[in-house]
């Protein structure tokens, strides 16, 4: 085999609370992941000189580093190190997830490289062993291995899956080109205007996890939620309008996802979720809005 490529979906929070950051100098997560159909692909090609070079095309191509701090590269050389092995691949990571929108871009394109290494090398490693891998490279990568619908805690990396009953949940993102934010910058700014630290998680409600299982749809809407989403709103004023755009079209629910700005605005159903698409560009330009389901499958494996 001398090239691979997969597919790795980006990700949703549905719910995510922060407690105050630990002696590591993270913020343990409680978090319900729910993976989307927006994909990211990176192919891996076998060269004859040594290291990675790397090629980003797509969404926010100029924006993705091409060098030790982008999560793709570090996967694969995490992954080389694994099997003893010096790496001599090219690298193209085709974007479909906007930069620093709180939907692990970063994070999916480094779950498709381990993946596509795996196989390119003929590794032979399994899920567990390519999750191990997965913790040393960042704390949403775990769950674009895995995709799905999944309880997360930790630093996101402890997954329990939940099985859903309910159809797919359908989504309307709504991003704005140039104006991601830091996901250390929106942690930190967290902490500054908590009145006191925050030392317990609340619990997962009972009422989300039964909604999200069992449906109908309408009953999600009102437990999602984010701790990160006062930050977000004081940073970006322009999402808490198309929050309130949200309630006034009649969608079911919206949330600030991850560390935003990714406003995720659940609607009844596709139609729905096409409808309030229009409706949000229309009554403002400079928002781009993508309509996506889930949750989806992890990375999807095609080798040439």
């Amino acid at each position: 085999m001398s090239e691979c490529s997969v597919l790795a979906p980006a990700k949703l929070n549905l719910f995510l609370a922060a407690a105050s950051p630990g002696s590591d100098g993270f913020h343990p997560l409680l978090t319900v992941f729910q993976a989307v159909g927006l994909w990211e692909r990176v192919t891996l090609r076998q060269v004859d000189r040594p290291g990675v070079t790397v090629q980003v095309v797509g969404q926010d191509a100029s924006l993705v580093p091409l060098d030790g701090a982008n999560l793709a590269v570090r996967a694969v050389w995490i992954l080389a190190g694994r099997l003893g092995l010096m790496p001599a691949v090219e690298m193209l990571i085709e974007k479909s997830v906007p930069v620093a929108a709180g939907l692990a871009g970063g994070s999916a394109d480094a779950a498709a490289a381990l993946v596509a290494a795996n196989q390119l090398w003929q590794g032979g490693l399994n899920n567990a062993q390519l999750n191990s891998l997965a913790t040393h490279i960042g704390s949403d990568v775990n769950f674009c291995l895995s995709g799905g619908l999944a309880v997360g805690r930790g630093r996101g990396q402890l997954l329990e899956p939940i099985e859903p009953v309910l159809g797919p949940l359908h989504w309307v993102l709504l991003t704005r080109p140039g104006l991601g934010l830091s996901t250390k910058k929106v942690f930190v700014e967290l902490d500054r205007i908590r009145p006191e630290p925050v030392l317990d998680l609340p619990p997962l409600p009972v009422g989300l996890l039964e909604a999200l299982r069992f449906g109908p749809v309408a009953k999600v809407g009102p437990y999602l939620a984010n701790d990160l989403a006062a930050v977000v709103l004081q940073a970006r004023p322009e999402v808490g309008r198309c929050l309130e755009l949200a309630g006034q079209f009649g969608a079911l629910g919206a949330v600030v996802t991850g560390s935003g700005p990714t406003l995720a605005v659940l609607a009844s159903g596709p139609d729905q979720a096409h409808q309030l698409a229009g409706m949000f560009e229309a009554a403002d330009p400079a928002v781009k809005a993508l309509v996506v389901a889930g949750p989806v499958s992890g990375p999807l494996a095609g080798a040439q």
